[in-house]
């Protein structure tokens, strides 16, 4: 009877000490595992936060570029139109004529108000058309740029609203701020998502 008593206690022992064990590592590698999502939550706040500066800071480079690239596209655009329309002053007469097309049709005369330098090379290149058109030398106004009066209304048939569309759709077609991660993903969300 010694013999089952103390066999009996023996393996009580051993299992009690066994559940113990378990249940005692169950514990602690619950308490890790806790430990280290905590930690690792810190981190990915911490990478979170980091990606989020870079994409601003990415961001705003992206955005100076594009504004120093559409820049530089319109001066050099601005720079080509005045040269042509030296080199080339019936072309001034062409957007006159284009814009008078599109404005309702009056008995009177055009007034054409143009910077100086454009009014004398069109009124010494177009005669003809300077006296069928009232040419007024407008010292407002740029190089490439005119104002149209007919029957009480006014068109801009110079270079620089023109130039201005183009530019914005130039613009508008450069690459703009950078796709966020996996569609706006962080960090913290993929955590989430893998425990």
């Amino acid at each position: 009877m010694e013999d089952g008593y103390r066999a009996g206690f023996e393996h009580g022992e051993a299992e009690g000490l066994k559940q113990g064990r378990d249940a005692g590592f169950a514990a602690g590698a619950q308490q890790a595992r806790d430990a280290l999502r905590g930690e690792y939550a810190g981190i990915a706040k911490t990478l979170d936060a980091m990606r989020d500066a870079f994409a601003r800071v990415q961001a705003e480079y992206l955005a100076a570029r594009r504004t120093e690239l559409v820049d530089v596209v319109a001066k050099v655009a601005k720079q080509v139109i005045r040269c042509e329309l030296t080199l080339q002053p019936s072309q001034m007469a062409a957007l006159i004529e284009e814009t008078l097309e599109t404005m309702p049709a009056s008995g009177e005369a055009p007034e054409v108000h143009l910077s100086p330098d454009d009014h004398a090379r069109l009124a010494g290149l177009l005669p003809e058309r300077a006296r069928h058109w009232r040419l007024v030398p407008d010292a407002r106004l740029e190089a490439g740029e005119c104002r149209v009066l007919l029957g009480g209304n006014e068109a801009d048939a110079g270079c620089q609203h023109r130039l201005d569309a183009c530019v914005e759709r130039i613009g508008e077609q450069l690459p703009g701020a950078p796709s966020d991660v996996a569609a706006g993903a962080t960090i913290s969300d993929v955590q989430e998502e893998a425990s």
